[in-house]
């Protein structure tokens, strides 16, 4: 019986080693994915989130903060933003724990590329198992990104927030109720993103 016991317990610590791993080469995650919003989206019967196109960033200086969640480590080294019709002005992307505290950011940085990732690469950040928040802010409403339009009442429920006079994102995020019907397609990567 304890063999058969150890033998199960060593079985076990060798698949969560495996999905450690699995979850570690992910190649990247936004508010679409299956640790962000993608699993509640499914369930909202809003025309909105039907299609991603392109628009102007809602409002100058604000900041949009997407939950998102992971069961094990994941190594982030890049993050992202899927821009418009148009590159003009400037973005800041970021991550943040669950109490609004900024982890890492890209800082201001000039869109570039249309219809295209625009991808910057950070210095490694390990973030443990845990509550996070995606954030993306523009500096004026020049900066188009691929969006969706889900209404901001839908947004709210399920988590997304925002904060006016957040460019550069700030160093702590003071949440405030989401007013616009806009969820950006952006995100983080590992070093597996091509």
């Amino acid at each position: 019986h304890h063999a058969r016991r150890r033998a199960g317990v060593w079985r076990i610590a060798q698949e969560d080693r495996a999905m450690s791993n699995a979850l570690l080469s992910i190649p990247t995650l936004h508010p679409y994915s299956m640790y962000s919003l993608g699993a509640s989206l499914r369930f909202v019967n809003d025309p909105g989130i039907e299609s991603i196109v392109s628009a102007a960033w809602p409002a100058a200086n604000r900041a949009i903060f997407v939950p998102f969640a992971i069961p094990m480590p994941m190594n982030v080294t890049k993050l992202w933003v899927c821009n418009g019709t148009s590159a003009a002005g400037n973005i800041d992307i970021g991550i943040y724990d669950h109490t609004g505290c900024r982890l890492t950011s890209t800082g201001s940085t000039a869109q570039a590329g249309t219809s295209a990732l625009q991808v910057i690469s950070i210095t490694a950040v390990l973030l443990s198992p845990g509550q996070f928040y995606l954030a993306l802010a523009g500096d004026s409403t020049s900066p188009t990104t691929n969006r969706s339009a889900p209404t901001a009442e839908a947004l709210r429920e399920m988590g997304v927030f925002m904060q006016e006079t957040a460019f550069a994102l700030p160093a702590t995020a003071t949440p405030a109720a989401m007013t616009s019907a806009y969820l950006p397609f952006f995100g983080l990567g590992t070093k597996w993103m091509v």
